[in-house]
């Protein structure tokens, strides 16, 4: 989303969006008799300074992210950190490193927020 964009959102405005589309999402999975695991969620990928959503056939807790990842249900300060990024897509010069220093993601940077909806359960 351009500054633009974004400037006229609300937190509250994307947080019913994407409520919104969870519950259609499950109502989807539902009315086609799925009977296994599927999980909606959404995260802010700093690096591409984008919102994202997907779909998953795993639970919340085993989500194709590694074990850098943290699930949480306050999408509000997902929204709100997308919203507020200033510069979205850009990486600092000093929080770069050299190739050769390379440690996997884990090692230096805490595990991002990612909300889930269980698209299975009937809450």
């Amino acid at each position: 989303a351009t500054a633009k964009d974004r400037s006229t959102l609300s937190v509250t405005q994307l947080v019913a969006a994407f409520g919104e589309t969870a519950r259609a999402l499950r109502h989807q999975v539902r009315a086609a008799g799925f009977n296994g695991t599927a999980t909606f969620y959404v995260w802010h990928d700093e690096q591409a300074g984008q919102s994202r959503c997907s779909v998953s056939s795993r639970p919340k807790g085993n989500l194709p992210f590694g074990d850098n990842y943290r699930p949480t249900d306050d999408l509000g300060a997902i929204v709100a950190s997308f919203l507020s990024d200033d510069t979205p897509g850009v990486v600092a010069w000093e929080d770069l490193g050299r190739a050769d220093d390379f440690d996997p993601p884990g090692d230096h940077y805490p595990p991002f927020p990612v909300w889930t909806f269980d698209l299975t359960s009937s809450r």
